[in-house]
């Protein structure tokens, strides 16, 4: 093998290997993003008071017992940046965002430990504010101190990293000034979050942090009949619309670490197609090089009259 084969051919093996290497932290992005995405998260055109969700959790609580349990779970939630979060036995303290829920954390973090509706003493912590505060995150059991009211940790919040989670049903009367701008419905699809905001009489829209590479995304695009070209056009500017709302929403943690992820999926995945045609690009030369070789052989034989390379297959 001559000496610009082999660089070649390494080229191609590097290719293919980096190729891999994308493919695969694109899976893990989307897998990231998909499991703390699981959820219909409603952006609230109007803030809710703590009275005012009180009042709809007994609605849907009414509905609930009605339908067997069938209908609507929510959480109620509102992040606060630069929130001061302090350890009263260590006298440490770290800024960092305070996410206050009215119902269980379940719905907004599916993947991480549990904060009961009813848990009005506990609290939830990321790993990384836990790191800074104790310098360990095998501190549940530990308490902090949060606007001047103390928690017990119930669980360490490993995505995302940073923040505090707090709640606030049964702890009412200490929030009455609190206005919450996000619900989380305990359900995945689109539709039922547009249901919810028509059942209980309520303004917001349905954010859509799922990445543009999601099939569903471009199946709602389909009309009632494929002749509908007026139904097509109205689709696309819908989806134009929600794409721009989102990109012009102010985003709270949960959901900016979930589109960071998406995006990084898309780029990795691009990135996996450069190498993979770069990969296929350089295989070409190494076929036509050979079969050049194999010409140049043949018109010699045939020159030279030579019968044994047509003997030898040549």
């Amino acid at each position: 093998m001559s000496r610009a084969k082999a660089v070649r051919l390494t080229m191609v093996l590097l290719c293919l290997f980096a190729a891999g290497f994308f493919g695969v932290q694109s899976f893990k992005a989307g897998e990231k993003a998909d499991s703390l995405w699981q959820n219909v998260t409603i952006c609230m055109a109007e803030k809710l008071s703590v009275e005012d969700v009180g009042n709809l959790w007994d609605k849907v609580s009414d509905a609930a017992a009605e339908d067997d349990g069938k209908a609507f779970s929510f959480t109620a939630w509102k992040e606060q940046t630069d929130q001061t979060v302090t350890d009263p036995d260590l006298g440490r303290s770290v800024q960092t965002h305070v996410v206050s829920l009215y119902g269980s954390s379940e719905s907004v973090l599916p993947v991480a430990p549990v904060l009961d509706a009813d848990d009005a003493a506990g609290c939830l912590v990321a790993k990384d504010t836990a790191w800074q505060l104790f310098g360990s995150t095998d501190v549940v059991g530990q308490t902090i101190c949060v606007d001047a009211n103390v928690y017990t940790i119930r669980g360490i919040v490993m995505i995302p990293a940073t923040g505090v989670y707090v709640q606030i049903r049964g702890n009412e009367s200490v929030h009455k000034q609190m206005k919450f701008n996000r619900l989380t419905l305990g359900v995945a699809d689109t539709e039922s979050g547009n249901q919810f905001l028509s059942e209980y009489a309520l303004t917001g829209r349905v954010i859509r942090s799922d990445n543009l590479l999601d099939v569903t995304r471009y199946t709602e695009l389909i009309p009632g009949k494929w002749s509908d070209f007026d139904g097509w056009k109205q689709n696309w500017k819908r989806l134009q619309q929600e794409i721009r709302q989102n990109r012009m929403m102010r985003k709270t943690t949960i959901e900016d670490t979930c589109e960071t992820w998406y995006q990084t999926r898309i780029e990795d995945l691009l990135l996996e197609v450069v190498c993979v045609v770069l990969g296929v690009i350089l295989l070409p030369p190494f076929r036509a090089n050979g079969r050049m070789r194999h010409s140049k052989k043949q018109r010699k034989c045939h020159d030279a009259g030579d019968h044994t390379c047509e003997n030898n297959g040549i």
